[in-house]
């Protein structure tokens, strides 16, 4: 096969999968979190494990590698990661230093195709560092309420579904027409939320009133009541749906009622105005759905969104007991799938709650939520309809013929633009991506017709240099090589609520065990903190300099020993191969020259000093690397590694290149044959199990050691089951004090 033609075959299949990615408008991935805490102090580590799933089957995705995390606070970016991602799944951790400020912060995980529609998952994070002033929260004592309506409007003559949120749980308030007549009254929740029915009357006006509990009064507009229009009327049983589609006026033509997920059309139907319609849920997807009423001219008269699924905590009633310092294992029975488990030390100013776990299956459903979940779905027996209610939904975004970005599923992926300082092209010009590590990687691309390149490459393990420069070393570019990571961020919620004196004073206790803690602690050894890269070069021969006579140049150096390769400082190309063929007309490709893994001119090299050289290695046969094609390599490895001194050409740019995540493991002690030692033990985190995988249906025993920290624990079990099905489990235990022997 001739290099034209291996190139053309190149180009077709990268243009063929650009192509299916562009037009296969299903493929959409999502990402969820499990954190080992979202409260946490400075000292200790925020871990979390990752999931990266299809957002059409649920099952993991094969479609991206990496993921990307990032953790951000009201002053700009604390932190970012890159996650490699195996089957879907991947896991990172954060210590978090004194140098974070307390307040509430956002962490974000999306994967380069996510960017193309906009999707990423969030998580809000609270940090306290107890070594600075905690700033005192200063509080309204005004009374507000905030209305979420069924469809963003209520309608007369018709039952209109209204959520409401109020300032205080302490608030009552109540709704009265134009004579002064009180029509309903309505009470909140313990966190200020609430849901009423209200059926405003053709020809009335209403007002709210608002009482606190000294019997002050506040008036309150409604939201505008509009005088005709239709509304969706929902109730559920554990297997069926009950819809109504209620209009005023009252009229008798037929609509079309429909449920969707997203685009997807689960239900359609011909239903009559205020009839009943029952749906059994057998039917319908997982998840958040909308349901919607169409006139006979195909418009949208009514819609509503609601959840199908379960939200109920999966949690035992028996709290076991365990002692100081004990081995202690959990039963929990999980379906086979891929699982991530935290035991960790609750807070006892702050009640036994579930709400990372409950909100799991519904989270990724939402693009915003009103609701404080980090407490709310704990003391709410029904939080379904509010949360819907009170909650932007993510609204599916339409795919484009052309996507901008290629996910990447088996390499990482540089993108940037080749722009020139005069008039030359910049199309099909030849870009190279270098890591002068040993074995050194080399990776390649072709500019299109903006001068844009995407450049594959296998992401180093650690933080690593790179090079990235036009290969013509005669041409005048500037390269401009774009952040992997967002460039801007949606509006965040970064208000820290007060925290009362009982709370400041755990956290006090709990940051002295941590330093305690802290100050004992051994790292784990890094078994994952080098680069085993394949050597992409075949060399024909290897000189080592020290093992022959040294001359004073390269060119002396070439025609004395290395007889494989000419060297020629009047013609080009300087560095010439001989390869192995007997057709002088297949010698129409320079010969690659490198300087510790990075290409170079090989007109700079005749003046470098062979006394910096250690090695030289030859390839005598065409190399292929992505589109590059030369004919020949000669390879020179420095003794000092990086160039050694050697000047690049301008339009070479060197960049550092972050490296995936280390799986650091979680350290645990092992108490079974001394549980006396001195030395203290003060882990408020007893386990971290970021890839646990269940293989049946049968109880799993999940064992750890408990510290010599007393009270409430809890262990939280979040993952799916391979048919991708969300799990969340929550299991409870106390400890006490070891008795004494």
């Amino acid at each position: 096969m001739t290099a034209r033609a291996h190139r053309h075959i190149t180009l077709c299949l990268w243009f063929m999968i650009s192509g299916f990615f562009a037009k296969a408008q299903n493929i959409r991935e999502q990402v969820y979190l499990h954190l080992n805490s979202q409260d946490l102090i400075t000292g200790e580590t925020l871990y979390y494990s990752a999931y990266c799933h299809s957002d059409l089957t649920g099952k993991p995705s094969k479609l991206s590698t990496i993921l990307y995390v990032e953790l951000i606070g009201e002053k700009g970016v604390v932190h970012q990661d890159k996650i490699k991602l195996t089957d879907g799944h991947g896991q990172g951790e954060l210590f978090l230093s004194s140098l974070i400020a307390t307040g509430r912060y956002q962490l974000l995980a999306y994967t380069r195709w996510m960017k193309n529609f906009g999707d990423l998952n969030q998580t809000a994070v609270t940090i306290v560092n107890p070594y600075e002033e905690y700033p005192k929260m200063e509080t309204s004592g005004e009374a507000t309420v905030s209305f979420y309506l069924n469809e963003g409007k209520i309608v007369r003559g018709v039952e209109n579904t209204v959520a409401f949120r109020m300032s205080s749980a302490d608030l009552k308030g109540k709704i009265v027409n134009d004579a002064g007549e009180t029509i309903l009254e309505f009470v909140t929740d313990n966190m200020g939320f609430g849901i009423f029915q209200f059926k405003p009357e053709p020809d009335n006006t209403y007002q709210v009133i608002l009482e606190d509990r000294n019997a002050n009064l506040k008036f309150v507009p409604l939201p505008q009541i509009l005088p005709s229009g239709a509304v969706i009327n929902l109730s559920q049983t554990r297997s069926n749906l009950d819809v109504t589609i209620d209009t005023w006026p009252q009229g008798n033509e037929p609509m079309t009622l429909s449920i969707k997920k997203g685009n997807t059309v689960l239900v359609e139907r011909q239903v009559g105005a205020g009839t009943s319609n029952i749906i059994s849920k057998d039917i319908l997807a997982e998840g958040s759905l909308t349901l919607a009423a169409q006139d006979q001219s195909g418009q949208i008269v009514a819609s509503r969104s609601f959840f199908n699924g379960n939200l109920e905590v999966n949690h035992s009633n028996k709290t076991p007991t365990f002692q100081t310092r004990e081995s202690a294992t959990i039963r929990p029975v999980l379906e086979p799938g891929i699982y991530s488990v935290s035991v960790r030390k609750t807070m006892t100013t702050k009640p036994a709650i579930y709400a990372h776990s409950t909100f799991f299956p519904l989270k990724k459903q939402l693009a915003k939520t009103v609701i404080d979940t980090d407490t709310y779905l704990s003391v709410s027996e029904n939080p379904k309809t509010e949360i819907v209610l009170t909650s932007s939904e993510i609204k599916p975004t339409t795919s484009s013929d052309s996507l901008a970005l290629l996910p990447e599923v088996r390499d990482e992926l540089i993108t940037g633009t080749l722009k020139p300082t005069g008039n030359l092209p910049v199309n099909n010009v030849l870009v190279t991506l270098a890591f002068p590590q040993n074995p050194y990687q080399l990776r390649s691309a072709e500019t299109n017709a903006r001068g844009e390149f995407t450049l594959p490459f296998n992401s180093p393990k650690q933080d690593a240099v790179a090079f990235i420069a036009p290969f013509d070393f005669e041409g005048n570019f500037t390269v401009e090589v774009d952040d992997p990571f967002l460039s801007s961020y949606p509006q965040f919620d970064y208000d820290l609520s007060p925290l009362d004196s009982s709370q400041v004073l755990e956290i006090v206790d709990r940051s002295i065990r941590n330093q305690i803690q802290n100050a004992y602690y051994q790292p784990l050894p890094d078994e994952e903190g080098f680069d085993h890269w394949y050597s992409q070069f075949n060399f024909d021969y290897v000189y080592i300099l020290d093992e022959y006579t040294r001359f004073k140049t390269l060119r002396e150096t070439f025609t004395e020993y290395i007889i494989s390769t000419s060297m020629r400082t009047n013609r080009d190309p300087v560095f010439k191969a001989y390869i192995a063929s007997n057709d002088p007309r297949e010698y129409r490709n320079s010969t690659l020259v490198l300087l510790d893994g990075v290409p170079v001119s090989g007109a700079k090299m005749i003046d470098y000093s062979p006394y910096k050289v250690e090695s030289v290695s030859i390839t005598n046969n065409r190399y292929f690397n992505g589109p590059l094609i030369a004919d020949g390599v000669v390879s020179f490895v420095t003794k000092e590694g990086m160039l050694n001194n050697f000047e690049l050409d301008e339009q070479c740019i060197q960049l550092e290149i972050m490296g995936v995540s280390k799986k650091m493991g979680f350290r645990t002690p092992d108490y079974s044959d001394d549980a006396t030692s001195t030395v203290p033990d003060l882990r408020d985190q007893l386990l971290w199990q970021p890839e646990f995988h269940a293989d049946s249906s049968l109880p799993t025993a999940i064992s750890f050691f408990t510290s010599d920290v007393t009270g409430e624990f809890e262990m939280v079990i979040e993952g799916f089951t391979n048919e991708g099905k969300p799990v969340s489990i929550v299991r409870n235990f106390v400890v006490e004090k070891r008795d004494k022997i």
